[in-house]
Order: structure tokens, then C-alpha cells, then sequence
């Protein structure tokens, strides 16, 4: 992973499911714990108790959403791009 100006600027705006300790370590920040199975998939497992801006609790789906727009965002002339339109197969513990 490169760590560009936009990911620097990206730092203090959204918060992430890892994070980089002082030491350049990475770091459970939203998740709570995680563990590499393979080279494509790691699991892991939510904090509990966190809470978007209007009080909603983050879940695996709004995991599995982000991740999803940051591998295919939408084209910039895209109407929607709202979360009541996607689907997803991420189990909910």
C-alpha cells in the first residue's frame, strides 16, 4: 500500500477498521480484532457499540458497502449511490 497525500488526507477525516500506531504498526481501530486467513481474506470483528453521526450502529453491511465503493466507485455523473440499493453477503455475528 502507498501511502499517498490522499490517503494522508482521508486519515483525518474517516475513521477505519485499522489503524497505524506511533510506531507504524498497524492496529485495530473500528475493528475490534482481525486475523489473516489468506492472501485475499482477512475476518474481522466490529467493535461493538459504534455509531455513525445520526446514532445508527456500524454493521458488516456498511463494511461490506464501503469497501465496495472504494473498488468500484461510482461514475461521477452517477445519480445514486445510496446504500439502500446495494446488496450484500457479509453474516452479521
Amino acid at each position: 500500500m502507498l501511502l499517498e497525500p490522499a490517503h494522508w488526507a482521508n486519515e483525518f477525516i474517516y475513521d477505519s477498521l485499522l489503524e497505524w500506531d506511533p510506531k507504524i504498526n498497524i492496529r485495530p481501530a473500528l475493528a475490534e480484532s482481525y486475523k489473516v486467513k489468506d492472501v485475499r481474506t482477512i475476518d474481522f470483528t466490529l467493535k461493538k457499540g459504534v455509531k455513525f453521526h445520526n446514532g445508527q450502529e456500524l454493521t458488516s453491511e456498511d463494511v461490506a458497502y464501503s469497501l465496495q465503493m472504494r473498488m468500484n466507485p461510482p461514475r461521477p455523473d452517477a445519480r445514486e449511490c445510496s446504500r439502500s440499493s446495494r446488496r450484500s453477503s457479509v453474516p452479521s455475528p
